[in-house]
């Protein structure tokens, strides 16, 4: 009787490969799938991220207000100077016999009006409140009245001086400006570091909870898969008794670090019970009645217990 064993089998080559093909697809399949899973969390929460674009938020709207009072001041100073360029046009039109005489007078004068329409394309016409400063102004300087000429000074006057003040607010400003863009930007630079710091811790534990569960598929492919496949396939068993010669070591110290890991621990919770028992007697006295209830010799527990401790050097 022939036998049907795989390895008597004339399929057997066949199988043989496409159980390889299949095993290393499942496995590639496996891995990448295993690269994709992404357990911790990746950027910054919704608190973390809403306070973060709060502070930058609220740097950019520091910004924007000190940008708009710079923009005030310098709307001040060009209405001043729509004012005296409209004041210069009236005094001219007030003397056109002067204009009809002297070519530079003429020529003044289309250019106070070509200034004066410039201006007004930029900032607008004149308000009502600025028609009325000229108007007095020019009244006032070309009165016959002394009085009236000094107060016509006195306002030009005034408006050197609200130029000038105008001038260092915006100067006070520009540089309160600065201070506001450098907290905006180191901000929005915290925020993204914010981010950045965390995806990288998010990134690593995510590649040890990767090499994890890789060293799992590893010791399951090599410790139980292929050992099953050489008992069918003999031609296999040279590469499964490699494969388990080169993982055994590893496994052999991976398991002699975790039982260092748990004396060093033990050690850690004996010095942490001797504390215990010399400042809080009573607390310990508990925890005995509660450990004698669940480490019992009926159950073996006790002795697996002592059998630990004493691995530990503790007992």
């Amino acid at each position: 009787m022939k036998s049907s064993s795989p390895r008597n089998h004339g399929g057997g080559p066949v199988i043989l490969i496409v159980g390889l093909a299949l095993l290393v697809g499942a496995v590639a399949t496996a891995v990448y799938k295993v690269g994709k899973i992404h357990i911790f969390d990746h950027g910054p929460s919704k608190t973390e991220l809403k306070a973060g674009a709060c502070a930058v938020a609220d740097a950019t709207k520091q910004a924007d207000t000190i940008q708009g009072g710079i923009d005030a001041e310098k709307d001040k100073r060009v209405r001043t100077g729509q004012n005296l360029v409209d004041a210069t046009g009236k005094v001219i039109a007030g003397a056109p016999a002067a204009v009809q005489a002297d070519p530079h007078v003429a020529l003044a004068s289309k250019l106070n009006t070509k200034a004066a329409d410039a201006l007004a394309a930029a900032v607008g016409p004149l308000s009502a409140d600025q028609a009325a400063w000229v108007d007095q102004l020019v009244k006032d300087a070309t009165s016959a009245s002394e009085a009236q000429r000094a107060a016509a000074e006195r306002q030009l006057q005034a408006s050197d001086i609200a130029l000038r003040d105008s001038q260092a607010r915006e100067t006070q400003l520009q540089t309160e400006l600065a201070n506001a863009r450098s907290a905006r930007d180191s901000a929005q630079k915290k925020l993204e570091g914010a981010i950045d710091d965390k995806n990288s811790l998010a990134a690593l534990a995510d590649t040890m909870v990767h090499w994890a569960i890789w060293a799992g598929i590893a010791y399951v492919l090599i410790c139980w898969v292929m050992p099953l496949a050489a008992k069918m396939f003999p031609s296999l068993e040279p590469i499964a008794a490699a494969a388990h010669a080169i993982i055994s070591p590893l496994m052999a110290k991976a398991k002699a670090e975790a039982e260092h890991l748990a004396q060093d621990a033990s050690a850690a919770l004996h010095h942490t019970v001797q504390l215990i028992e010399a400042k809080a007697p009573g607390i310990l006295a508990d925890a005995k009645t509660l450990s004698d209830a669940w480490i019992t010799e009926a159950d073996g527990t006790r002795q697996r217990f002592d059998a630990a401790l004493r691995k530990a050097n503790v007992l």
